[in-house]
């Protein structure tokens, strides 16, 4: 020990990484017990159809809806899973990109066409402001469409029927600016530092169902570093809706 080392520094010291590994590990078992939730729905909804059509006692409008379910919770594995794998390859340092030159205009169009039914299903309105025809950064298209695809799904599940999501792209200079905003439940200011922590769900965390493993924002900023760029959020607190930016670095204009 350093003599000229103070015992109460020493203590508090101790103390304070004695609750962050008690937080540590809370935060662990509240993650594996969503992520037993997230899969028994859709594995139950898959044995529950595939039981059905097994016993061919179902209507030919009846089947097709059973497997149209049964492909749709299968996604939803999927993605879960991808997640994971995602979180994982993060942690150990092997999470690679292949960068290339990429249009950001094309990657909103193409993470919003993908969230049209959902979009449709919950009467959300869209706005949507690009403000160039094009946006080319150097980047990984695969990953640039997930981080789009996180934000934007993120936005919408917490976000009421017939509420609002934004979509803004600005492009100045040697930055390419990417807004994502939604009238949802808002992040509460004591919250906000936490975001994109894994395993964390701070919007609705306890009233929206669905909620989610607590992965996508921190692969969104994983991701986004990856790029050279950064990810910030706003709120104005609770019911008052959240803003995610995203600053990439813009390649020259030829």
């Amino acid at each position: 020990m350093d003599e000229n080392s103070d015992p109460d520094d020493l203590l508090a010291n101790e103390r304070a990484a004695r609750i962050e590994a008690e937080r540590a590990s809370h935060l662990k078992d509240e993650f594996l017990a969503t992520l037993g939730h997230e899969l028994r729905n859709p594995l139950n909804a898959i044995l529950g159809w595939a039981r059905l059509l097994e016993l061919g006692r179902l209507s030919p409008e009846e089947a097709h809806g059973g497997a149209q379910t049964i492909v749709r919770n299968v996604r939803a594995l999927s993605q879960i899973v991808n997640d994971v794998l995602d979180v994982s390859g993060m942690v150990s340092g092997k999470t690679r990109i292949d960068p290339e030159e990429t249009d950001v205009c094309e990657v909103i169009e193409a993470a919003l066409e993908n969230l049209k039914p959902t979009l449709q299903a919950k009467a959300i309105e869209l706005h949507k402001h690009l403000g160039v025809a094009t946006c080319l950064v150097f980047g990984d298209p695969h990953r640039l469409q997930q981080i789009m695809w996180n934000l934007l799904s993120n936005a919408v599940k917490f976000t009421p029927r017939r509420g609002r999501v934004a979509v803004d792209l600005e492009c100045t200079g040697a930055t390419c600016r990417i807004a994502v905003s939604d009238t949802g439940d808002g992040i509460p200011a004591e919250l906000l530092p936490f975001v994109f922590d894994r395993f964390r769900q701070p919007q609705g965390a306890k009233t929206t169902p669905n909620r989610g493993l607590g992965l996508g924002l921190a692969i969104v900023k994983q991701l986004v570093e990856l790029h050279g760029g950064n990810v910030a959020v706003a709120s104005g607190g609770a019911g008052q809706g959240a803003t995610f930016t995203v600053l990439l670095p813009r390649l020259a204009s030829l």
